[in-house]
């Protein structure tokens, strides 16, 4: 009978052994149900990011081809501005060689009027 109770004690220890290690089991389950959770949590965050960066990158190229408009205006204004001060520099310099030229032929003119006044008086003085 000893050994009957033996082989029972036996069997209820293996029992035992084997409900702990399916309740180990279990628990891991548990733990790899959770993991699986937060990964597809983890997924769902990093497709979120993509998306946001992807948003963000799509403005970045937008703002870039802006600014390079904005670059071949700022150029084309700058040499327009150049070619303006070059332009306006000639003028200048134009304008004072005509006040120049006015200057000698008002000189001219008086100069003329002067020997017109003269010749008048010396036909006048002839005449008389």
């Amino acid at each position: 009978m000893q050994s009957t109770l033996n082989q029972g004690s036996e069997s209820g220890d293996k029992i035992d052994f084997l409900v702990q290690k399916v309740e180990e089991i279990f628990k891991k389950l548990s733990s790899i149900d959770e993991l699986t959770k937060k990964i597809g949590n983890f997924e769902i965050s990093v497709k979120s990011l993509t998306k946001t960066v992807e948003k963000g990158s799509k403005r970045i190229d937008e703002v870039e081809k802006s600014m390079e408009f904005m670059n071949q205006n700022f150029e084309s204004s700058k040499s327009e501005s150049e070619y303006l001060k070059t332009t306006i520099t000639e003028i200048k310099s134009e304008h004072g060689e005509m006040i120049n030229g006015f200057d000698c032929l008002r000189a001219d003119m008086d100069e003329l009027h002067e020997r017109h006044v003269d010749c008048q008086f010396l036909i006048r003085v002839y005449l008389i």
